[in-house]
């Protein structure tokens, strides 16, 4: 009797970049489903726009103006054996995107050979 653990991957990709944020999201869907791995999302969060002040010197006190951008979130869920969170955890993810994977354990599934 063969023992493999079953892995839930969650996936949190941010990034400034849509297109390449959802290209990423589908390409690791992909991955996923290749191994046999069940996958909930891209559930896709409200975007968020931060404001950056620039200043003309390094003291502070003139001011050129605020640089803006929207931040886009996609989070994933993908339920499988260890070959799936791996192969998940080794996918290239261009450096635009910020990614946060969390493993966790969800039970034993035992198979007989």
């Amino acid at each position: 009797m063969e023992t493999r653990m079953s892995y839930r991957t969650k996936l949190v990709l941010e990034s400034g970049d849509r297109r390449a944020l959802d290209a990423t999201v589908s390409e690791l869907r992909t991955v996923a489903a290749a191994k046999g791995a069940e996958v909930a999302g891209p559930h896709t969060k409200p975007s968020r726009r931060v404001q950056i002040p620039l200043y003309k010197r390094l003291d502070g006190v003139e001011r050129f103006g605020t640089w803006e951008y929207e931040i886009y979130t996609r989070e994933l869920t993908v339920v499988g054996h260890d070959g799936a969170a791996r192969a998940i955890a080794s996918e290239a993810i261009p450096k635009s995107i910020a990614v946060t994977l969390t493993i966790d354990t969800v039970e034993q599934l035992r198979r007989n050979r």
